[in-house]
């Protein structure tokens, strides 16, 4: 969860109840953070993961990276924090794919 001084994005959306793959969209570069915070809601509960978006220099070559698969019934969310991260925190997308 992000306090005051952190800043996050939050995705949310109504799905017909089933699994998705979730995917985050977003440009690596090598000043981005390696600790990005993802929560994401499903029916479950909420799921915490965390990736890295630091890579080679590449400004040109969006990257769709999976989230993993969850269940949702209904209200979709997912938040992504720049908590703790050691760089910059980008997000471009995010997209839910039926399975």
């Amino acid at each position: 969860m992000c306090r005051a001084g952190e800043l996050s994005v939050v995705f949310a959306t109504e799905l017909t109840a089933g699994t998705y793959e979730v995917w985050l969209y977003f440009t690596p570069h090598e000043n981005r953070a390696t600790h990005v915070r993802i929560t994401i809601t499903d029916a479950q509960g909420t799921q915490n993961i965390s990736i890295s978006e630091r890579g080679p220099t590449t400004p040109e070559r969006l990257t769709a990276l999976s989230l993993g698969k969850y269940r949702f019934d209904g209200t979709a969310t997912v938040r992504i924090c720049n908590k703790g991260s050691d760089g910059y925190v980008v997000v471009d997308a995010i997209a839910f794919t039926q399975n």
